[in-house]
């Protein structure tokens, strides 16, 4: 990169010598630094990937919430994290909230109520640790076809990571609406 006009080039590439506005009419050189370009600021995903990265203990629920009957009627919806999955995963350390994502989704297929509302394929791959249950076909979006856990309190604004309170399920639709993306 050249200097601009009416500076020179020190040896160091990064410093340009330039003459001094001080005095008019004397070419005193004075060295200055080369701007760098502004940081590009991260992504605000980059933070929740941050938080999510790193060991977190389940807090218990305050309250009682009750699992919705069914998945469909809860398609639109986003629904809290039932208070006997919390209990058990409750006080339990997690290395990522990805780890916790693959417990949670088992704890789910082997409670006995929960997991009727389950077909047999979404139920054998809870259950050999695949994933989540898919969604309703009208709420994929794009390539994410699978429930979600989303952050009532998003983490970018200090929403706890695993606070069970903090946690609900929701289609990917609803997911990116929920996010405002």
């Amino acid at each position: 990169m050249t200097c601009p006009q009416g500076i020179r080039r020190l040896l160091d590439p990064r410093l340009c010598i330039a003459p001094s506005a001080r005095i008019p009419g004397k070419t005193d050189w004075s060295i200055t630094q080369r701007k760098k370009p502004a940081p590009v600021r991260a992504p605000v995903f980059y933070h929740a990937q941050i938080a999510c990265s790193r060991r977190g203990v389940i807090s218990r629920p305050d309250h009682h919430k009750a699992w919705p009957r069914t998945l469909s009627t809860a398609s639109s919806i986003p629904f809290p994290i039932a208070t006997r999955i919390a209990d058990q995963l409750r006080g339990k350390s997690f290395s990522s909230f990805g780890a916790f994502r693959k417990v949670f989704w088992i704890s789910l297929a082997n409670d006995s109520e929960l997991s009727q509302q389950f077909s047999s394929p979404n139920l054998s791959g809870m259950a050999k640790r695949l994933g989540p249950p898919a969604a309703p076909k009208s709420e994929h979006a794009g390539k994410r076809i699978a429930f979600e856990l989303h952050h009532v309190e998003l983490i970018k604004n200090g929403g706890a990571v695993y606070d069970a309170d903090n946690l609900r399920a929701v289609t990917p639709s609803r997911h990116i609406v929920s996010n405002g993306i």
